[in-house]
């Protein structure tokens, strides 16, 4: 049995994400994928989901839709007003909505992501082996062509109930806190003065979007010149001429000639991407051998 979703307002920063297309850089591909894959991997657990099931990413709010039938579904990410036929929700929890509800979803107070997934995942044609959506590459998404999700969209669900959950209060992550990445040096990090670039912290840049994070405000990198073009990993931080670094996200290039001092753990950019313009981050070196804490 299924159930339908039916988009009754919604922006052009909301759209079905799933873990990207990995492997098709070589093509010239972005990878695309949820940016906070934590918030992602939460809202699918709440459910029973397995692991990778696509989501909706709704970035900014605005987001308005109505329920078929009834159906479980789970809310994550950014913390946003959020009402299910005029009752408040909380997010970082599962629910069950019955026929004919209407989720309402705002601007986020804290973040900028919220994830939204449903008992049993959408149903959506796949691309490359992946439903997320590329706007640059015109792939994935509900109806495979690549575009956000617009008003009338009309999203099949599988129609599944489940027990409500939520993740407990201690595993809740906080925005607001200032936020430090730790860098993973490439192999020009040994000609960069380090000692300036931990030493202050930067803002983040209002000119940032899913291909990069740019940050602003701080210590002026001094990277040697490129005189070619090479492959960018997820996380990649780009020094260009102006000396402020971008944190490379899932949408970015395949290839870049901007000088890279290192690439960003992948935990630590799932926060990263919830940070809003003008929120403080700064660098931490980092070995390879630094063990992990989650």
């Amino acid at each position: 049995m299924s159930a339908l979703l039916r988009i009754e307002r919604t922006s052009p920063l909301h759209s079905l994400q799933d873990y990207g297309r990995v492997g098709y850089s070589r093509f010239g591909l972005c990878q695309a994928g949820a940016l906070d894959r934590f918030s992602m991997d939460w809202a699918n657990r709440l459910l029973g989901n397995p692991a990778g099931q696509a989501v909706l990413e709704l970035s900014g709010g605005g987001f308005v839709a109505v329920f078929s039938a009834r159906q479980s579904f789970a809310v994550t990410g950014a913390y946003a007003p959020m009402t299910l036929n005029e009752r408040s929700l909380l997010p970082w929890r599962s629910y069950t909505a019955e026929a004919g509800e209407r989720l309402l979803i705002r601007g986020p107070s804290a973040g900028n992501h919220v994830y939204l997934s449903v008992a049993g995942g959408f149903v959506a044609p796949a691309t490359l082996g992946s439903v997320a959506t590329s706007l640059r590459d015109g792939l994935g998404g509900v109806h495979g062509d690549g575009r956000a999700l617009m008003a009338g969209d009309v999203l099949v669900l599988a129609a599944q109930v489940v027990p409500d959950q939520a993740v407990p209060r201690s595993g809740l992550p906080n925005y607001r806190l200032p936020l430090s990445l730790r860098v993973h040096p490439s192999y020009q990090a040994d000609e960069v003065d380090w000692s300036g670039v931990l030493s202050a912290p930067y803002r983040v840049s209002k000119n940032t979007s899913r291909m990069g994070v740019r940050l602003a405000e701080g210590p002026v990198i001094r990277a040697p010149a490129m005189e070619f073009s090479e492959p960018i990993a997820l996380g990649a931080v780009q020094v260009p001429p102006d000396g402020q670094p971008i944190v490379l996200m899932n949408d970015r290039q395949s290839l870049g000639g901007y000088p890279k001092i290192g690439c960003v753990w992948v935990d630590d950019l799932y926060q990263l991407a919830q940070r809003r313009p003008g929120d403080w981050v700064s660098f931490v070196r980092e070995s390879a051998t630094t063990p992990r804490s989650f």
